[in-house]
């Protein structure tokens, strides 16, 4: 496989650059939307639905509204009250045979529900700074990258598992392995929105990946820098394609048929990240041999 440096100009919009900023909520939402619809047809009557739907729709689409989002975001909470409310009015009409089902549907909603509120509170800290830097312990890193996939197999209803370590793999589980280094062995001061390209390229590593394979997600702080390594052993990239990944909603030719759930723009958002704080970025990939994702960024203040 060939390392390729992405080099490209990346040309967005006001509505675009917009969606990469609320991209770790926009996605989130998406998948929320489609356990609503699941729900809906457990019920056998998706009208019953169609509000909460609607609800969640208008506020996912009116992330690009640069003046209503905090609006929005503050209101996810009370959201969520009615969300909630509302599928479990739907019990009555869920067939006995489904109600399992349909009990661990509602789980999720709830548990996707708590990503969203700790996304909600990460952007609203940062909607008047966001390219302001933090220290991050790396205890809380990888604790936030566990509740996502955590999160991500109890909405697979049992088709697969996430661990952690790897005497714990099996076929039906995906192996999460996380190599965090720090110049004081505790965590780093970095831009906040790191936070975000780090679990945007793991989930997409995820995606695009079957168990029982390996993600493996670094991060080192070096004297210089501070690096972020996602490694896979997915689907890949044609090689010809790679350099047009991080256009905005680009997907590979090998993936286009694929059910998607996201928005596609974990890779445009880590390159603008990239070129926001002046650093690189590299993708090494080819089909059916996985994908490797490296960013490095200038190292910046000291922490306070």
């Amino acid at each position: 496989m060939t390392e390729i440096e992405i080099t490209r100009p990346l040309a967005l919009d006001d509505r675009q650059s917009r969606l990469l900023d609320m991209h770790s909520v926009y996605n989130v939402l998406t998948v929320l939307l489609n356990q609503v619809a699941q729900i809906g047809a457990a019920s056998g009557d998706l009208q019953s639905v169609a509000p909460i739907a609607h609800t969640l729709q208008t506020l996912r689409d009116g992330l690009a509204d640069r003046s209503e989002t905090i609006l929005r975001l503050t209101r996810v909470r009370e959201i969520r009250a009615e969300v909630v409310a509302a599928l479990e009015a739907c019990e009555p009409r869920i067939p006995d045979a489904r109600k399992a089902e349909w009990r661990r549907r509602l789980d999720n909603v709830e548990s996707i529900f708590n990503i969203v509120e700790v996304r909600a509170i990460e952007l609203i800290e940062r909607a008047d700074d966001p390219l302001r830097w933090e220290y991050f312990e790396t205890s809380r890193l990888a604790g936030n990258l566990r509740d996502v996939f955590d999160a991500i197999a109890r909405n697979s209803l049992g088709r697969y598992r996430v661990v952690y370590d790897a005497r714990d793999a099996s076929p039906d589980a995906y192996v999460m392995s996380f190599d965090f280094q720090t110049s004081d062995g505790v965590g780093l001061n970095m831009p906040s929105v790191l936070q975000d390209v780090v679990r945007d390229l793991a989930s997409n590593a995820r995606k695009y990946t079957a168990p029982p394979d390996e993600i493996r997600v670094v991060l080192r702080e070096t004297p210089a820098a501070i690096l972020v390594e996602v490694t896979d052993q997915g689907r890949g990239i044609p090689e010809a394609e790679i350099a047009d990944m991080v256009e905005f909603g680009r997907r590979a030719s090998n993936v286009a048929r694929r059910e998607q759930t996201g928005g596609g723009f974990g890779l445009t958002k880590a390159y603008a990240v990239t070129r926001i704080f002046g650093g690189r970025m590299w993708v090494r990939s080819a089909p059916d041999a996985g994908t490797r994702v490296t960013v490095s960024l200038p190292r910046g203040p000291a922490a306070p």
